[in-house]
């Protein structure tokens, strides 16, 4: 395979389809120590991949939507492993000249990715990051996902980490005890167990366990939220943060 010094991921997808594709940054570089790896992601998801000793450059699709083809082609990309796919994208990959495109087979605009992988996700065979892994192969990279070998890399700032203290202290959030988060909402990214069913949870876990409960979600969520405060160990906090 021809020297490779630039590679660009693409993952502008939701939050955890983020999460499951940050391995792949870990897993290149274990391969390729010298090439350079970009991340392409929406803004909003942007947190996540702050502060990864493996990702060298993020760019956000929309700080270069008007001048998609120029800003990418102006980086000269070896390769593009386009982990979540879209026609718009497919295509203005293609004109941004990148040689290597690695994406999914069974698109009808994949005749746009000269390096197809051929997996049906919807029928579950894998575990999601076991897939994405598995778009490595083009670049000659073959990896059996593991413990030992995926790393995530979500690393917090300073200040995230000393505002998170501050109010879990105001909150009277007890230190020494273990923690269980209660995320009630998901965007409509997937079915969700009903509200009710997952508040029985919730209050069980409060009642029945010596832990603290927090419940997180959006500033939009915080009705929702509030409707999770079923017992007086249980602490709301949604609103209260922001990805980072």
């Amino acid at each position: 395979m021809k020297k490779l010094s630039r590679i660009l991921i693409v993952r502008t997808d939701r939050i955890g389809d983020v999460v499951l594709t940050l391995p792949l940054a870990g897993i290149i570089k274990k391969h390729y120590p010298e090439v350079k790896v970009s991340f392409l992601v929406r803004e909003y998801t942007k947190p996540l991949t702050l502060n990864n000793p493996a990702i060298d450059e993020i760019i956000t699709l929309e700080e270069i939507r008007d001048n998609f083809i120029s800003e990418i082609r102006s980086r000269k990309f070896d390769a593009a492993v386009v982990v979540y796919p879209t026609s718009k994208l497919a295509f203005d990959l293609f004109f941004s000249g990148i040689k290597t495109r690695i994406g999914t087979g069974y698109r009808w605009y994949s005749f746009l990715f000269n390096k197809k992988i051929f997996q049906h996700r919807k029928y579950a065979e894998k575990h999601e990051l076991e897939f994405n892994v598995d778009l490595l192969s083009d670049l000659g990279i073959s990896e059996k996902v593991s413990i030992e070998n995926v790393e995530y890399n979500l690393h917090p700032g300073e200040n995230s980490i000393h505002k998170i203290e501050a109010l879990l202290e105001q909150k009277n959030v007890k230190k020494e005890q273990k923690t269980v988060i209660i995320h009630p909402g998901s965007g409509g990214s997937a079915m969700d167990l009903s509200v009710e069913k997952l508040m029985q949870i919730t209050k069980l876990l409060a009642q029945q366990l010596d832990i603290n409960v927090i419940i997180t979600g959006a500033d939009i969520e915080k009705a929702l939220c509030e409707r999770f405060v079923v017992d007086n160990k249980i602490v709301n906090l949604a609103g209260c943060f922001d990805l980072g």
